[in-house]
């Protein structure tokens, strides 16, 4: 029998062999986790390494680009930054203050939904003093508007409606026509303190109609020479002196001067900067517009027209308040309600005690997705006023807007102290802003809930917008978006795109200088070079 000693002798034996083991296994594995370790660790080395030598041949090949591009007599900043890794990959003069042109419209439109949010909704509304009994409104109306600048015929025709709905036959007051959310300087050039007008813009007003534009239409018909306009608003008054040419040999000249009103037309734009009027078919027409005492418009047309042949001009109109009011008059007319007062305007300061007849909403993001894809001054301006308004200031309403834009860029940590941006639109050649303002702008909106929509607002390389006819055929096309910015002696781009491994860089470019089409082509061969880098590739 083994006695006890030697049982406890062999067990101890087992024990140690069993921790030897143990210890040797644990030795092991220890020295393969410090091997994949050191492994992990050179080929993240490696890879940083290649990263760097790769946004090193960036740097290099942007410089190559611009170098060969003879950028003489140009001030310019360019920045390239990756959402994705959250680093720079190209930085030049990206401090030094420029002109953005149109690339104002990005901290115009930036600053509006950081304000209001991207489900905002612009409400114009219908008050009434009075009560509705048996059909007749017994009382005024009031339209008040909060800054839609795409406000159309076919929306007040809405609004008459919906009081047609209510089952108002009669109306025994006045309708009155409230802009006092917006200040009372209406043209862009006076409330950004510039001498240079740049581009003719509408009045800028809170009450808008056809974007405060009439287009006078002269037909000739078989009973003379008809005219009207469109909107048809009681606020316009017309001389017709127009008079049928039965004589095919009657020599037609067109009277009018461009000067009167400049449009937009896209198709033949490089990005923003004012287009080059149409030819219009010669006619002998003449018209002339006159302010009148009470505010509303003359309009003398004179002439010759032939039978079948149309002529249609457009005016600024000189006091929208007052055309929204004669408009809204015609519609409700047109659906059958009798209006016994007159149109006039006013500032309603009681609104809270008064009753909402109707409302139309339109929501912000269709504005800002005009005024961002189509780079479209006169929305950019009502959505400069629209931030200030909102803020709670209708006397200094574009001096409010500036200083919520300070505040929100000081919120958000954006060196904002040297830049000055006077208005919306970007048409003021004192605007000064740097690249590097301009790109955190495009940065900060990646990490915000509007991201998605505002990225959304810009135009599509090759597809839409300002940009619908730039780097088409290329890694660009599609892939880009950006907002363009266009001035006589300023070109700027700055968006978005991915690169060929997807990963997402955000770029700013402003050029100040005389050689707009030799920036333009830059901004392309910088954007295509951006679209075709494959930075994960070995």
């Amino acid at each position: 029998m083994i006695t006890l000693i030697k049982r406890i002798e062999i067990v101890y034996r087992i024990i140690n062999s069993k921790f030897y083991l143990i210890g040797i296994t644990f030795l092991f594995l220890s020295l393969i986790l410090l091997a994949e370790v050191n492994s992990s660790r050179q080929e993240i080395e490696i890879k940083r390494n290649l990263k760097n030598e790769k946004i090193f041949n960036i740097k290099q090949e942007i410089d190559k680009i611009i170098l060969t591009s003879g950028l003489k007599d140009t001030k310019y900043g360019i920045a390239v930054y990756s959402i994705d890794e959250k680093e720079y990959y190209y930085q030049r003069n990206i401090d030094a203050l420029l002109t953005p042109a149109s690339n104002t419209k990005l901290f115009t439109t930036f600053s509006a939904l950081y304000t209001l949010g991207d489900e905002y909704d612009i409400i114009t509304t219908i008050y009434s003093d009075g009560k509705i009994i048996e059909g007749v409104l017994k009382g005024n109306l009031y339209i008040y508007g909060r800054g839609d600048g795409l406000m159309s015929v076919n929306d007040i025709e809405i609004l008459a409606t919906k009081m047609s709905n209510l089952g108002i036959r009669k109306i025994e007051g006045n309708i009155y026509a409230d802009d006092s959310y917006f200040e009372t300087t209406t043209k862009r050039q006076e409330y950004s303190n510039d001498m240079d007008e740049v581009e003719p813009l509408p009045p800028v007003t809170s009450l808008t109609i056809e974007r405060n534009t009439a287009t006078i239409i002269a037909k000739g018909v078989s009973s003379g020479v008809e005219v009207f306009s469109i909107p048809r608003s009681e606020s316009f008054i017309f001389e017709n002196n127009v008079r049928l040419a039965y004589n095919e040999n009657i020599k037609l000249k067109d009277y009018n001067k461009r000067d009167n009103y400049v449009y937009q037309d896209n198709q033949n734009r490089l990005g923003d900067a004012p287009p080059v009027p149409k030819k219009k078919n010669r006619t002998s027409i003449k018209i002339n517009s006159v302010k009148m005492k009470d505010c509303k418009q003359k309009f003398v047309i004179s002439g010759y027209l032939k039978l079948g042949q149309n002529y249609a001009y457009k005016y600024f109109i000189d006091c929208p308040a007052l055309a929204v009011a004669g408009a809204l008059k015609y519609a409700l007319i047109n659906k059958g309600i009798e209006v016994k007062g007159a149109i006039d305007t006013k500032h309603n300061t009681n609104k809270a005690k008064y009753n909402v007849i109707a409302e139309f909403r339109r929501p912000l993001m269709e504005l800002i997705n005009i005024c961002n894809k189509e780079s479209d001054n006169f929305l950019a301006e009502n959505i400069f006023k629209i931030v200030g308004a909102y803020a709670g200031d209708n006397i200094n309403t574009s001096n409010k807007s500036r200083g919520v834009k300070r505040m929100i860029y000081d919120s958000l940590g954006i060196d904002f102290k040297n830049c000055q941006i006077n208005d919306g639109s970007g048409l003021s050649r004192r605007n000064l802003v740097t690249t590097r303002a301009l790109i955190a702008t495009l940065i900060k909106s990646q990490y915000l809930p509007f991201a998605d929509k505002f990225y959304n607002s810009l135009a599509v390389a090759g597809t839409d917008g300002t940009l619908y006819k730039r780097m088409i055929g290329t890694a660009a096309e599609k892939n880009v978006v950006a907002k363009t910015g266009t001035l006589r002696n300023v070109s700027s781009l700055a968006g978005y795109v991915y690169t060929r491994d997807e990963e997402l860089l955000a770029f700013s470019m402003i050029f100040n200088g005389p050689y707009v089409y030799n920036y333009k082509a830059l901004e392309n061969k910088i954007a295509i070079f951006l679209a075709n880098l494959n930075l994960s590739a070995n």
